[in-house]
């Protein structure tokens, strides 16, 4: 189990393409990993909280000041928690305001917080991920120490294709793999996932 003991805090915001993030937690969970959940009011359009405290068996970070434990800053506690943290779908606002420092939901302060460096995962409409202050802002949160798993090109929202759909779950894996230092082979995983499957076929 590749991700046994590890704590992986994910960050969900507002595109339609969150409903990928349901398959990485599952993947991660079923490799031994630990997952947490802060998804912010406009993620919850796309992705409910039922189903990521199924997925994760965590309660699902929403409000800053929502109840926590007792005698403690949710924030601070959720900075602090993780291995890696990732932000997928990362969107243009979410983005811009990681790279200026904005903090004003739990999301975004638990950003602020963290003193790691985070995984960004961007998620949006072909226009959006070229526009130049988008492209800048991207540059800043790479100059602060942050990584971006970049997007792809493909099927968008609005039926066009473009650069900006949402990196596939197994390239954002393999990049929490990458930072974490953890040695995977996941061409591997795949023989052995399809082999796995046509044995389930005979039972």
């Amino acid at each position: 189990m590749i991700f046994r003991d590890k704590k992986i805090l994910i960050g969900i915001t507002g595109g339609i393409a969150a409903y990928k993030v349901c398959m990485l937690i599952r993947s991660i969970k079923k490799q031994g990993g630990q997952v947490k959940t802060i998804l912010t009011r406009s993620g919850e359009q796309f992705v409910t909280r039922t189903t990521l405290e199924a997925l994760t068996e965590e309660p699902v970070g929403r409000d800053i000041f929502q109840d926590g434990i007792p005698g403690t800053i949710q924030h601070i506690v959720l900075a602090r928690w993780p291995d890696c943290f990732v932000i997928a779908p990362a969107t243009a606002n979410s983005i811009a305001k990681a790279a200026h420092g904005l903090a004003d939901d739990l999301l975004s302060t638990v950003i602020v917080s963290s003193k790691g460096s985070i995984l960004f995962a961007p998620a949006m409409h072909d226009e959006m991920w070229k526009n130049r202050v988008t492209q800048e802002n991207v540059k800043k949160l790479v100059k602060l120490g942050h990584e971006i798993i970049p997007p792809e090109f493909g099927p968008l929202a609005s039926d066009a294709a473009g650069m900006g759909r949402l990196a596939e779950p197994e390239t954002i894996e393999k990049a929490i793999i990458g930072k974490l230092g953890l040695r995977h082979d996941l061409n591997n995983k795949k023989i052995l996932n399809f082999v796995n499957d046509l044995q389930n076929l005979f039972l």
